[in-house]
């Protein structure tokens, strides 16, 4: 941001006042001036804790039935 330039869907895990953790979605856009000074900026934050959460328990299931097809392959 510092150089005028965008960041889009950068994931970011950070750790709330309360300790939790959460994984976000960023995206930032500076607010040049006519004289291409930054003067603001838009942030978007998007919490993806939940969705990480289902992704990484898809993964996990998919890893086992992989190793139950592979032990299946085995015991025929």
């Amino acid at each position: 941001l510092e150089e005028g330039k965008s960041a889009h869907n950068k994931c970011l895990a950070i750790e709330c006042p309360d300790g939790e953790e959460k994984s976000i979605l960023a995206s930032v856009t500076p607010l040049m001036a006519a004289g291409k000074e930054i003067v603001g900026a838009v942030v978007i934050l998007q919490d993806m804790t939940g969705t990480r959460k289902i992704e990484e328990e898809f993964e996990q299931k998919i890893s086992r039935l992989i190793s139950l097809s592979v032990d299946l392959e085995h015991n025929q």
